[in-house]
């Protein structure tokens, strides 16, 4: 390709100057590792989670360094009529003083009730979604550095699975001395950073990762196998230094509830939006949504039972002096069980496990 501005002022006995622009250094590059492929053997790099004996593609090389099939961001002008979510939400801290800090970190009547924030109304469908998984944190730093007070921090995680409806009563859920903060607490398929947004469902890059029921690795909850119903999208920008993310049903739950890819992270069965991401249309973190009418009746059809294991804490620390010690800092930890019964109605429990050192 010739640029006309390299030629303005060179002399005329001189040649033109040709300018390569990194398209075609990236077709000439997947067009040379097209024939390294066809020509060479592969030299495997030994994961042990996945079988790279034969060489499948240039994800191998995590090449895959810009992903198109990402549906771009709603903006303002869209004509696209989005759910009108009404949520119960614990996204600020009140104004505390120094005493009602150390009272609000200690208070069990402080932490939100969960079971209004997993099930969540559509004003403009009068449907109601049920929330599979999501992470809200929430701080408070005092204006004045010299000011007495405490840096308020508040964080809980919500995680999901389904398990067989007879295993509910042999489930002994974590109690108060227990913990159900873990990020790793249910196992969630991912992309690996590597699989297209639009290659999910028709294409898996690894077909040994596809979901298989899993065992909690708490002791007291090892007996029963739980399945995911959910799937991670994740894509980094090395040289943007950013990430995106998105949650996607599980091929199980694609294939059970016929589901077909709509657009802006919409899954639809009927015509009907049966599972969405709003941070697809909407700033702030991933999130996973699903009809509930829609789940409940894919449970009780199949005898099975969906179960929420949320985990968060409450801390104060003095944020001129960060690196403390744990046994410095007023701390508390919660968790939550919850379960929607056979009749749609969500039950369960929560509890705090209080840490009163000061």
């Amino acid at each position: 390709m010739q640029s006309r501005y390299c030629n303005e002022f060179r002399p005329p006995y001189q040649h033109n100057i040709e300018r390569i622009g990194k398209k075609y250094e990236r077709i000439a590059l997947a067009q040379l590792l097209a024939y390294i492929s066809e020509q060479y053997y592969f030299v495997p790099q030994n994961y042990d989670d996945v079988d790279d004996s034969v060489y499948k593609g240039i994800w191998q090389f995590n090449y895959r360094k810009i992903d198109l099939t990402f549906p771009p961001l709603i903006t303002s002008n869209s004509t696209k009529k989005l759910p009108q979510l009404t949520e119960y939400q614990y996204n600020s801290l009140p104004p505390m003083s120094l005493h009602d800090q150390q009272e609000w970190v200690q208070s069990n009547t402080t932490i939100p009730n969960f079971s209004k924030i997993i099930e969540i109304n559509d004003q403009a469908s009068n449907n109601s979604w049920l929330l599979l998984a999501d992470f809200q944190s929430v701080s408070d730093k005092p204006e004045d550095r010299d000011s007495e007070l405490l840096q308020s921090d508040f964080w809980y995680r919500i995680n999901s699975c389904i398990i067989k409806t007879s295993d509910l009563k042999d489930l002994i859920v974590p109690g108060e001395n227990a913990s159900l903060m873990a990020p790793d607490l249910i196992y969630i398929p991912n992309n690996m950073h590597q699989a297209y947004f639009s290659e999910y469902p028709y294409r898996n890059l690894y077909p040994e990762l596809i979901t298989q029921p899993q065992t909690f690795e708490n002791k007291s909850m090892s007996k029963v196998t739980y399945e995911s119903l959910l799937r991670e999208y994740s894509w980094e920008y090395s040289d943007q230094a950013t990430e995106t993310q998105a949650y996607q049903p599980s091929r199980k739950l694609i294939q059970d509830l016929n589901l077909t890819y709509g657009e802006y992270g919409e899954w639809k069965s009927d015509y009907q939006v049966v599972f969405c991401d709003p941070h697809l249309w909407e700033q702030g973190r991933s999130r996973a949504l699903c009809s509930k009418k829609a789940l409940a009746n894919y449970l009780k059809e199949n005898n099975l039972s969906l179960i929420w294991l949320i985990g968060g804490e409450k801390r104060l620390f003095n944020p001129r002096k960060y690196l403390l010690s744990r046994s410095k800092l007023n701390y508390s930890e919660f968790s939550a069980f919850y379960y929607l019964d056979e009749f749609g109605a969500i039950k369960g429990t929560q509890n705090s496990n209080i840490d009163e050192t000061n």
